[in-house]
């Protein structure tokens, strides 16, 4: 009689990990799914912020760009003193660095 309620016990914890193990596959696969759904969000925000940073950054340039030939439109000379001055600089940095 005992090994009867034993038999019965045992195939009740065998059926009671079975069911835990496939609850918790099922968790599993759902964290799974909910990781690689963040993940492709986050990706995708992330292409359309770098997309937004670098079309702001360009217009910015283009903008300083603009700005800077309109000064060497007016002061031609002041550009040229500044460019040979760079190039000073430049030579030096290059050659000090020899």
């Amino acid at each position: 009689m005992s090994d009867n309620g034993i038999d019965k016990d045992y195939q009740a914890l065998k059926s009671d990990v079975a069911q835990l193990r496939g609850d918790l596959s099922a968790l599993l696969n759902s964290i799974s799914s909910e990781a690689k759904s963040k993940r492709a969000d986050a990706s995708e925000h992330l292409k359309n912020k770098f997309a937004s940073t670098k079309d702001q950054v360009g217009d910015k340039a283009s903008q300083i760009g603009s700005e800077l030939r309109a000064q060497q439109e007016d002061k031609p000379l002041l550009f040229l003193l500044l460019a040979f001055l760079v190039g000073i600089v430049l030579g030096k940095v290059i050659n000090s660095s020899k």
